[in-house]
Order: C-alpha cells, then structure tokens, then sequence
C-alpha cells in the first residue's frame, strides 16, 4: 500500500521534485563555489555553478566544501534524468504507435478523456476490448488509471485526421466523441466522416451532445438517414440516457408486489426531473394494460407547475397515461421542510421516492429532509451527477445515518458500454428481432435454428442483418412520403400505410435482405441451409409464397409498435397515393 502510493506520488510531482532538484543544485553551487574562492564574483559564481550541469567548472580544486560536493554530483543527475525522461517518453509514444498499428483491430477510440470519456474507456477495457484514448491535455489522474490498465493515450486534436489515423481508425469498430462540447464533438465526427474514405467495414460513430433538443433532432435524422458512407451516427444525451438507466436498474419502481399502480414522489428541478416523469408515463403505458389505470407522480420543486405545463405542452398524451400533481416548493430548503407533501393517509403515500437537483449537494439536502417525512419502508433513490459515494453514507446499513436510501450516479450508470451501445438503432433491432422470433415460432419453426436464439446468444452476422433492416427504416419510408417524428404520444398507432403501401415496403425489405445475403455468401439452393448459407428465398419477390411474403409484411406491420417503445412515430409527409401500385425499384 505505502509503495504503491509512493509511486503515485512520485509520478504526480515529479515535474516539481526535478525542478526543485536543479534549484537546489544551482543555488548550492553559487555558494559552494564562494566558499571555495571568496574572491569570485556573483556572476562568476552563477556562471561558474551552471557549468556543474554539463560536468565542468572547477569543482574539482581542493578544497571542496561539501554544498559544492554535493551541487556537482546533483546537477549532472537532473541533467541524466532529463534526457531519460525524453528518450522514455519517445520511446512510449513509439511504442504506442507499434501498439495500435500492430495488435489493435476492432477497437474502441474514445476522443476526450473527462469523467464521460474515463468511464468509457474503463467499462470498454472491462469487457476485453481494446481500447485507444485520444486528448489534448489529458487529466493527470484520468491519465495514471489508463496507464494502470494499459489503455494507451495519443497525446493530440482528434479534430485532425492525421491523429485519428495514428489511433487506428482505420480498422476501429467505435469511435465515441465525448470532449466536452458539442462544437467539438461535431468535429471531430466530421473529421472522422473525411478520413474513412479507404475503410473496408462501417465504423460506428457515437456523439454525445449536451443539448438535449438537439440531439433528439439529429438522432432523428440519423436514425432515418439512409447509410450510404463508411459511417454511421447515433448521438446520445446522458439526461436522455438517465431515466432509461433508472429504471432499468430499479425495474420494482413500477412493479409493485400488489399489483396496485405506484405512486413517485420526484423531487427535482433541471432538466432531470421531467426526463424522469415522462419515462416513467411512457413506460407505464407501454407495459401495462388499461385497466391499470393512470401511475401517480407528485413533482415536487419551486417551478413545479411551470415543469409540468411545460411537460403537457409538449406530450398532449402524458395526462391519460399519468396522473401529475404538483407541489411548488424548494425541496432542498431546511428552512421549509414541512411544506413538503406528507402523505399523511394511505392512498397519497408514495411508494418510492427520486431525488435529482442541478447540485450533487442540493440532492444530499432534499434527501435528509424528504427522509424526516416518509416512511421508514419508503425507498429513496438519490440521484447525483457524479459518484454516490455520500449517498451511501447516508444509507444506515453502511454507516447508521439513514435507512432505505439508495444512490444513483448518472454518470456511473449512463456511461456503461451497454447503455451506449443499446441506443435507439439498436433498441429498433432488437425489436425487429423479437418480433421475428415470435411469429417463426408461432409458424412451427424449428427451435433449433440459430436465428431463434436471444439476442444477447444470437451471431454477430444475425445481429449486424436486423441492425441493416433498422438503418434502411428512414429510406424505405421516405418512398411512401413518410418519415420519423418524436411521439407525443405512446399509444401505437394504426398501421399508417394503404395496402398498396405495404406491399411496396415489404417488396423493399425482401430485395434489401436478397441483396445483403448475397453480398455475405449466400446461395440459391433447395432448401435453407445456415451451415453453406443456402436458401430458397433468393428470388425475385414475385416468385415468392404467400406464406413468406407474409413475413415481410408483417415485420412492416409491426413498425408503429417498434417505433412507440423507441419514442418515435410515423408521420406522412405527403398523401397517400390513390393509385394502387408503387414503383418497386432496387435499392442501390
């Protein structure tokens, strides 16, 4: 323990020990050399005690007081360590680019090394993958628990394609820009768009962007972009991100034992507070019948009504899946603890309680103070930005302070490989996939049939072939004059398209798979055969059964529903046509 902090205390100041070092020496030569000749002057002295630095000087006359003795063997040791330092750090920084050019292949590159970026690139190296950091100036620790994994750190601009390439990029298979702004994280996605040019497989870039709106509107467009480069895009917000995270890990929230609705108290103000509402309504509706009735949250926060007629404006169904009611006050203000709502019969009790402020500290105080009110059996969940570590102080299991309060770090959560990598692409896919699994099996198809297995067990060219049905949704639709729009509402809708509409959709998605299984191998032949990738469906769509047909029109039939749990819906852009047929081009 003492050594490995001794170590870390060296690397952290040793930029200052040396510089102390050639301080001492020259100031210990100044006067050793006056105490060996008083009669040299000041600056005879100095110039006399900067030769030690390069061995010479007199130092060596008898008689040699000890300051000097001990100046002429310090200086040339800082000289020594300097040039170590530098052969060192051009060794690593070659060793590095042997590194990446030689071993590294389908590896992440992670652009900005802050709190987002470190916890990537340690959850990334967690699950075996090798990983490469580019930044400018990284931070001194982020920079020593890379070095403790060996993830190694490109020192430069990822804006530049000339540092992109140094990282590998060529032969990545993630590229994640989280620098801190969204300026720059739009760079360096472009520079990444400008060098992949000569790239033989996509790479999947992934932009955070701290605007929330605007990365709702550009994932939008990327998701219904059809992918024609080397790159595809999928862009992420943390407070997006959050509330799926939330509940994903507390799925009890909207589960109770009894099977009455629940009842959350979220007190909050920011941008998280209503992200947490609107995801649990959606949720709500989406997995629970009507019957159930509406789930119960109390929004708790000095602008509480101004949230919520905010949150009503723009989700018009948020009041059939939810019933909001709101409390106006400061939940962190000690000085007004008893203003917050206290429950005080059965049926106004909350089941749960979510605590996320703009301020880590603001949430520590909310959290005492809602603790004092609720019920003991109440749990309460403390949301911070950063790590919980105070929160599970508070918890009384661990330290005695609090009972049955739990932390909940956005950070921590969000910024998980898996929680990035399950984005709304991904999200479509695994639907598609899903919904395939259960009308094959519904079909009589064999169990046994590796395309039926779960997703997380299913082959990565089965994975990659729905993530290719995902990526060409946008493209399809545009045929028919539709396109993607956030939902305002969570209620599937009904199939948007005219007969004629579907038929041409499911044509597209047939000539769509025919083309990529030919480009993977596949060959007509009698019967369907994985092992020499055979089938009887690569075929023109008119040669086709009524029975497979089928299956392409109901993957179009099942849009709305996929689309609904993704939070976006189907709009027309133009009228349906009154003609009975569509064009059935190829898709290029």
């Amino acid at each position: 323990m003492i050594a490995r902090w001794l170590r870390g205390a060296w690397r952290r100041y040793r930029g200052q020990v040396a510089g102390a070092a050639v301080l001492v020496a020259l100031f210990l030569g100044v006067y050793g050399y006056g105490k060996q000749n008083p009669q040299l002057s000041v600056p005879d002295r100095f110039y006399a005690a900067i030769q030690l630095f390069s061995m010479g000087g007199d130092a060596n006359k008898p008689p040699v007081p000890l300051p000097l003795e001990i100046a002429r063997w310090l200086a040339p040791l800082t000289v020594a360590y300097a040039v170590l330092r530098t052969l060192s750090a051009i060794f690593l920084r070659q060793w590095t680019q042997f590194r990446i050019r030689v071993l590294f292949r389908r590896h992440v590159i992670i652009c900005g090394l802050g709190q987002a970026g470190l916890r990537f690139a340690t959850g990334f190296h967690g699950r075996a993958e090798r990983v490469v950091v580019i930044d400018l100036n990284p931070p001194i620790a982020a920079a020593e628990k890379c070095r403790e994994l060996g993830i190694p750190i490109l020192t430069g601009d990822a804006t530049e394609g000339i540092t992109l390439a140094r990282a590998g990029m060529r032969r990545a298979r993630y590229l994640l820009a989280v620098c801190g702004e969204d300026v720059v994280n739009a760079e360096v996605a472009l520079a990444l768009t400008v060098s992949s040019g000569r790239r033989r497989t996509p790479i999947d870039c992934l932009v955070q962007l701290a605007d929330e709106r605007l990365c709702q509107l550009v994932d939008q467009e990327a998701l219904t972009a059809a992918v024609t480069g080397r790159v595809t895009y999928e862009f992420f917000n943390v407070y997006q991100a959050g509330p799926a995270a939330l509940f994903d890990t507390h799925p009890d929230l909207l589960t109770l034992p009894d099977g009455s609705r629940p009842h959350l108290m979220i007190l909050g103000e920011g941008r998280f507070a209503p992200a947490l509402v609107t995801e649990a309504a959606r949720r709500w509706r989406l997995d629970r019948s009507h019957s159930a009735g509406r789930i119960r949250i109390t929004l708790v926060a000095s602008d509480a009504d101004t949230q919520a007629a905010a949150l009503s404006a723009r989700y018009p169904a948020l009041a059939t899946s939810c019933e909001l009611t709101t409390c106006a006050t400061d939940p962190a203000n000690p000085d007004r603890p008893a203003s917050l709502p206290s429950a005080e019969t059965p049926a106004d009790r909350p089941t749960a309680a979510l605590i996320c402020l703009d301020e880590d500290a603001a949430t520590f105080r909310a959290t005492l103070l809602a603790r004092r009110i609720l019920p003991e059996h109440c749990p309460v969940i403390a949301c911070t930005t950063g790590r919980s570590s105070l929160a599970g102080l508070l918890d009384r299991s661990t330290s005695g302070l609090l009972a049955n309060v739990e932390g909940f770090s956005l950070l921590d959560r969000v910024c998980r490989p898996e929680v990035l990598l399950n984005g709304r692409r991904e999200t479509l896919a695994q639907g598609i996939h899903a919904d395939y699994v259960r009308r094959r099996r519904d079909d009589g198809a064999d169990p046994d049939d590796r395309a039926l297995e779960p997703w997380e067990a299913l082959p990565e060219t089965l994975r990659a072939a729905n993530r290719a049905q995902a990526a060409d949704l946008g493209q399809k639709l545009r045929t028919v004059g539709c396109e993607l729009r956030p939902a305002a509402d969570w209620i599937p809708p009904p199939l948007p398209f005219t007969d004629a509409e579907l038929e041409h959709l499911a044509t597209l998605e047939h000539q769509r798979w025919e083309i990529e299984r030919r480009q993977d191998g596949w060959r007509l032949g009698p019967a369907r055969d994985p092992a020499r990738k055979l089938s009887p469906y690569l075929v023109p769509w008119e040669n086709l059964s009524e029975e497979i047909k089928d299956l392409d029109r109901d993957a179009i039939r099942a849009l709305p529903t996929f689309l609904a749990r993704a939070g976006f819906a189907i709009t027309r852009r133009t009228p349906p046509p009154r003609s009975t047929g569509l064009p059935t081009e190829k898709i290029k």
